[in-house]
């Protein structure tokens, strides 16, 4: 859909180093609004096309030694508020989402929060097609998360050189030991899904895990491999590998 209406990012970074920071904070804000002109101007726009939306957050990281060779702490928060001037909420693709490689490392992307149980779909299917789409499980009926008003993100991450674990000619690599937790809610009041109905939402999810970074030119390869202690099985939340405990894979560059 058509969106229209002004935004201010900013962005205030101390950190020692833009690409492979050891120390230092770096803080981020950004507000948009959505004057509601592209609804007025289409009959086909909801109400819900006029809202204001912020998000901000911080990541700060902390040396606990003086050389490059020893571990640090990285803390993170984040969060966000949306606030819609008419009927109904967000739009769906403006509303706030988590789970994935730069949020909760435990779950699959944008898998957070609340959720509305779709039905199975009737399809009139190709015989040539129809055992696949079976075996795949696409016509069962699935939780299909919904996104929120409201965020809010938390996470720790303890980094270990791998020179500090005794591995000389390492310099470039590390361990990371992280938790991360968060969720996504819907604070306008008349706003329900399913599974705000049945009362199945957690007020956090958590994930914790390891990984493993490499510094670059660029910024950090990271490598994480997150796992989610706590599933809702009814949900899907299942491990394909180990059976009983969700992971997620995740691949990224960058320290932010």
């Amino acid at each position: 859909r058509a969106t229209s209406g002004p935004a201010l990012s900013v962005l205030l970074d101390f950190r020692d180093d833009a690409f492979n920071p050891r120390s230092g904070a770096a803080a981020s804000l950004e507000v948009r609004v959505s004057d509601g002109l592209a609804s007025r101007l289409s009959a086909d726009l909801p109400d819900e096309a006029s809202w204001v939306r912020s998000e901000g957050g911080v990541t700060a990281w902390l040396p606990l030694g003086p050389d490059a060779g020893n571990p640090g702490l990285v803390f993170r928060l984040r969060g966000g508020v949306a606030a819609v001037g008419r009927s109904g909420t967000l739009p769906v693709e403006e509303r706030f989402r988590l789970g994935g490689g730069s949020s909760v490392r435990g779950f699959e992307p944008d898998s957070i929060g609340p959720a509305n149980l779709a039905s199975s779909a009737d399809l009139n299917l190709p015989d040539a097609i129809a055992p696949i789409v079976d075996w795949a499980s696409r016509n069962n009926a699935r939780w299909i998360p919904t996104g929120g008003d409201t965020m809010l993100l938390t996470g720790v991450e303890l980094k270990l050189p791998f020179t500090s674990l005794g591995l000389r000619g390492w310099d470039t690599w590390q361990l990371a030991l992280f938790a991360d937790a968060g969720n996504t809610w819907f604070r306008k009041e008349g706003i329900t899904t399913d599974s705000m109905q049945t009362q199945d939402d957690p007020f956090l999810r958590y994930s914790v895990g390891f990984g493993i970074r490499r510094s670059t030119v660029v910024g950090p390869i990271q490598l994480d491999l997150g796992f989610n202690p706590s599933p809702i099985t009814e949900r899907g939340e299942t491990a394909a590998i180990t059976g009983f405990i969700p992971m997620q894979l995740h691949i990224s560059l960058g320290a932010l």
